[in-house]
């Protein structure tokens, strides 16, 4: 694609349209992760055995959920930066939170081992026969409860919703700057 003649501004709406379709994709994914894990949660609970599926769930919603607020990039027109808090005005208060706490766990406990928010703690148990090291660390991969998810499900509905929503808000101005190709034929 040919930018050169595009002015900054011009440029920059055409990054952000480019970071709306990647952020279509993660929201998406997160609000399956977040659907399947409900099913899973219900499964578990007539079945009991593993929660593994749940974990993963869990991490792959919060990774994908927090990918377009952390991931910058360079395409075909270059630099492609985050979103910022172009969605947050449309947030309730406990939306808000729970925005700020999926992108904290994907930093603290996902996609880093934040060592102070993991708490790891290591001691001798005085009540077993031999000395035993005990390791003690918050569970980073714990899924969400039923309850919590089924909040982030509802966030997920509306951060894709507007996700969008904005991308056919700023199409009529960027489509002249993109290059039209035969598609179907």
């Amino acid at each position: 694609m040919d930018i050169i003649g595009l002015t900054e501004e011009e440029k920059g709406k055409l990054a952000y349209f480019y970071r709306l379709v990647m952020s279509y994709s993660d929201f998406k994914h997160a609000h399956r992760c977040a659907l399947y894990s409900l099913d899973q949660h219900e499964e578990l609970d007539r079945n009991g055995g593993d929660d593994l599926i749940l974990r993963a769930l869990y991490c792959s919603m919060v990774v994908s959920y927090s990918r377009p607020f952390n991931s910058y990039g360079k395409s075909n027109i270059g630099e492609i930066p985050p979103l910022k808090n172009e969605m947050e005005s449309l947030f309730t208060e406990q939306e808000l939170k729970t925005h700020k706490y999926l992108r904290w766990c994907r930093n603290k406990y996902l996609a880093h081992s934040d060592a102070k928010e993991i708490a790891l703690t290591s001691f001798v148990a005085s009540d077993l026969p031999k000395k035993f090291v005990i390791p003690s660390k918050v569970d980073a991969l714990a899924p969400f409860t039923r309850e919590y998810t089924e909040l982030v499900l509802g966030l997920l509905e509306k951060t894709y919703h507007w996700c969008v929503e904005e991308r056919h808000r700023i199409e009529p101005e960027i489509v002249a700057w993109l290059p039209t190709e035969q598609w179907g034929t």
